[in-house]
């Protein structure tokens, strides 16, 4: 058996150069994690966005195929949302015009992720808004007006209504339900004016708003619409 001549050198490590190691991984780790998590976050809010404008969009295709004679008088599309558990349910009225989650038949049921939440954590900075999202800052609780301009797509009411009402996206009190849409058919898809904000739990810059103006004028009319915030200003997608 050799031995280690006299000029062998012993290789490994010293415990200085183990401790400078873990400082530069901890150092690294506390600059990149905070931003991958809130940059899947954000692509996770992009998901959810699309995935509940595709569900608005398909309300809007199931009432006037349920309509009679292309007007409001068929049957209607209820999408009621609950903010507690951050989740959507489409519903297909049971032929009586006003909602009873007893009756009606679940047609979808879809939720946000986890990081994603409808309108805004305390500390996201409300961004002010303006036509076609409505007026002001966008409201805390995320639904809120598309117009101030009365509105007669609403739960229980026959068409052709006889009085017009205020929409029905707006905040209808505490609890775990926060809005409901009513799609009431008709050629162009019609239903209740208002606007949605979708934001992350992890981001302070980014949301999403889902607005439909039937007031609109021009092609948007009718036109379900999505918008984007990107910490500066709003961007149509």
């Amino acid at each position: 058996m050799r031995r280690p001549g006299p000029n062998t050198a012993r290789q490994g490590v010293t415990l200085t150069e183990v401790i400078i190691v873990v400082v530069l991984i901890g150092l690294m780790s506390a600059l990149v994690v905070p931003k991958l998590t809130t940059s899947m976050s954000e692509s996770q809010l992009d998901a959810d966005c699309n995935r509940l404008f595709s569900d608005l969009q398909w309300a809007k295709t199931q009432a006037p195929s349920q309509s009679t004679g292309m007007n409001r008088s068929g049957t209607r599309i209820f999408v009621l949302f609950d903010t507690l558990h951050s989740s959507w349910t489409i519903y297909r009225d049971n032929g009586d015009s006003t909602f009873q989650s007893s009756q009606d038949t679940v047609i979808r049921r879809d939720s946000l992720a986890g990081t994603s939440r409808f309108g805004f954590e305390a500390s996201f900075a409300r961004p002010a808004i303006a036509a076609p999202l409505g007026t002001g800052a966008a409201p805390q609780t995320g639904f809120g007006q598309a117009s101030t301009s009365l509105d007669d797509c609403l739960d229980g009411k026959i068409y052709p209504a006889p009085v017009p009402a205020a929409n029905s996206w707006a905040f209808i009190g505490t609890g775990n339900t926060a809005g409901k849409i009513v799609v009431c058919g008709g050629a162009t898809g019609d239903m209740s004016n208002g606007t949605l904000f979708i934001s992350s739990r992890r981001s302070e810059t980014k949301a999403y708003a889902i607005v439909y103006n039937s007031l609109t004028s021009g092609s948007a009319s009718h036109s379900l619409r999505r918008f984007a915030w990107n910490g500066t200003v709003w961007s149509r997608r």
